[in-house]
């Protein structure tokens, strides 16, 4: 098959490569705010009660929108 072709975005990609240093920013940040968001919890307990208080701040805010 040649180059000419081949059709959808690895064409694209192939001979222009301006999507890859893209995809490398967005992991790489993804990887750094994941870690971050890992270790602002100690424990799984930590995670457990963050999420909880979440969960209660979006209720409260619900019932007070109600009222």
């Amino acid at each position: 098959m040649q180059p000419e072709a081949r059709i959808g975005v690895w064409t694209e990609l192939d001979h222009t490569n301006k999507g890859v240093p893209q995809m490398r920013k967005i992991i790489t940040l993804s990887i750094v705010a994941a870690a971050l968001a890992v270790s602002a919890c100690n424990t799984i307990a930590g995670a457990g009660r963050d999420v909880s208080a979440a969960g209660s701040a979006v209720t409260q805010g619900a019932n007070d929108a109600k009222r």
